[in-house]
């Protein structure tokens, strides 16, 4: 069933294959490397007529995809996937397609990623899928029910007898307020005085001169929504609002939509 295209979420469909390959870039932290099925082929004397080249490619940023797996760690302690659980840190997401016609589970360890699709490979007398609902199967059929459990006895029995592993936590979060808060945020360690540097007021400024003028201080910025009334792309608030800040810290800036 590797071939088999099947919808997932969304319009398009996809292989097995195709959401191993994605999922694997998940448990690789970012590093996707291209599914293949065959490694090297010899023959019996030893001589290699063939072996795959390996190749690798950076897409996501590590810290990036840590907050992913923390996310759909979740899914599997709490969400609509807990009969994948393991013995193990384990993460994954379900997935059903409407009137049940295809189910999944995705998911994946640090050291292996499993894709598992369910659903009936032929098309019945109407020419449509079948699906997966009484009389044609003893119950309606979704992600966290058959996919999750044949995921679940898949992996345990793959990953038997090796040493559990852990993933990277993820980067703490950052709570961005909606507006400008009225009092100053909770701060870091103390600062002395002569390690802060003036903060360049930039409200009325384009976002980009804004952002030129910050960084150019040797500060970061993060650009949240302004309150309504602001012109597009322009400057409505910052936080903090002036005055001096240690260097490299964030400057929030309230930009007009």
């Amino acid at each position: 069933l590797l071939a088999v295209p099947s919808a997932v979420l969304g319009s398009n469909v996809v292989t097995a294959m195709d959401m191993a390959g994605a999922y694997s870039t998940f448990a690789n932290r970012g590093v996707r490397v291209p599914p293949i099925l065959v490694t090297r082929i010899t023959r019996a004397d030893g001589t290699v007529l063939f072996e795959q080249e390996h190749t690798q490619t950076k897409v996501l940023e590590a810290a990036q995809v840590d907050t992913l797996t923390s996310i759909l760690e979740q899914v599997v302690k709490r969400g609509t996937g807990t009969r994948a659980q393991l013995d193990r840190p384990a993460a994954g997401k379900t997935g059903t397609t409407n009137d049940n016609k295809d189910a999944w589970f995705a998911g994946y360890t640090p050291e292996m990623t499993t894709a598992v699709w369910v659903g009936f490979p032929v098309l019945g007398p109407d020419g449509q899928l079948v699906p997966m609902q009484p009389p044609h199967t003893p119950s309606r059929v979704v992600g966290g029910l058959y996919p999750a459990e044949i995921w679940q006895r898949f992996m345990s029995a793959a990953l038997a007898g090796r040493a559990v592993q852990a993933f990277h936590p993820a980067p703490p979060a950052i709570n961005l307020p909606l507006a400008p808060p009225s009092s100053p945020p909770p701060s870091g360690p103390p600062t002395t005085t002569s390690s802060l540097v003036r903060v360049p007021v930039v409200v009325g400024f384009t976002l980009a001169k804004a952002t030129d003028v910050l960084h150019a201080a040797g500060f970061r910025t993060v650009i949240v929504p302004s309150a309504p009334g602001v012109l597009k792309d322009t400057i409505g608030g910052q936080w903090p609002p002036g005055g001096s800040a240690a260097p490299d810290s964030v400057v929030i800036l309230y930009v007009g939509q």
